[in-house]
């Protein structure tokens, strides 16, 4: 199983690093073509980026990593919780803006309270420790779990259920109460702000790994070869759905030469080599036929 998610890993860093390759980028990042669906291929691009870089910090056969302390774990909270805290006040102020404009008074006001939560600086995790830490950031990861529309095992604390039960006993309102702006010139979604999946497990992931330490040091590095056996399946798992998202959007780039050597590079790409396994090697996913 750790060679399988290893494979994966190497293939989706392939597979990037194909797409940025200075000549493919030329052919998809200055104008992607008006009949490409939502989300644009370069919004794929950013998501693979996204998953690999969070692939990138953990060690995918579980182990761990011996040399982990509580510091290390402590500044990964805090840069996690940092960055969502971020994402969700951009969200909700610009969602407050949105309605105010639109002369929805109640769900500007509504949006704007929202957003002055995560109004965090980077002293405001610094200079907490242990409990007050793992209660602020806590408080993060629920606003942005509860974007979610269906929160996933795995996302540390036994927060899954918990959260399903608010939403089903209306005691969390989903999407924080404020509808996402879905239509018309400006998008204001989860997803375009980039409180994705991946940002959500990393930070519950951290949140669990800073809590050992807090809790039982001793038991720490075994229990993170658990927390890493259990997230990195579902970061593959997203990897997996955003490559099948880019298979069908590069279609849109065949009818040139360029583009159609781009697509040609990035099937080959996605080929998954199997480094340590003795099954025979995945075949990559056919290109659609030339039109």
């Amino acid at each position: 199983m750790k060679d399988r998610f290893d494979d994966k890993r190497k293939m989706g860093a392939a597979v990037l690093q194909t797409v940025n390759s200075s000549r493919n980028k030329a052919v998809w990042s200055p104008n992607p073509p008006a009949e490409t669906p939502l989300p644009m291929f370069n919004d794929k691009v950013d998501e693979l980026a996204e998953v690999q870089e969070l692939l990138g910090n953990r060690d995918t056969s579980g182990a761990g990593n011996a040399t982990d302390s509580k510091d290390t774990a402590e500044t990964a909270l805090e840069d996690a919780a940092l960055v969502m805290s971020g994402k969700l006040f951009v969200y909700y102020d610009s969602l407050a803006k949105f309605y105010h404009k639109a002369g929805n008074d109640a769900l500007s006001a509504k949006a704007s309270g929202i957003a002055q939560k995560y109004r965090f600086r980077k002293s405001d995790f610094t200079k907490l420790r242990d409990g007050a830490l793992l209660e602020r950031t806590l408080s993060v990861f629920v606003g942005a779990a509860v974007l979610a529309t269906a929160p996933q095992a795995g996302w540390g604390d036994g927060l899954s259920d918990a959260l399903n039960a608010a939403l089903r006993d209306g005691t969390v309102e989903a999407g924080g109460g404020v509808p996402p702006v879905t239509t018309g010139d400006k998008l204001i979604t989860p997803e375009r702000a980039k409180i994705t999946t991946p940002k959500i497990v990393d930070l519950g992931a951290s949140r669990t790994a800073y809590a050992t330490w807090v809790t039982a040091p001793q038991d720490a590095i075994g229990k993170r070869k658990i927390l890493n056996q259990q997230t990195t399946p579902m970061l593959i798992d997203e990897q997996d759905s955003v490559l099948d998202a880019l298979d069908r959007l590069i279609e849109h780039f065949r009818g040139t030469d360029e583009g159609d050597r781009f697509i040609g590079e990035y099937f080959t790409a996605r080929m998954v080599r199997n480094t340590g396994s003795h099954s025979a090697p995945e075949t990559p996913p056919a290109p659609a036929p030339a039109k």
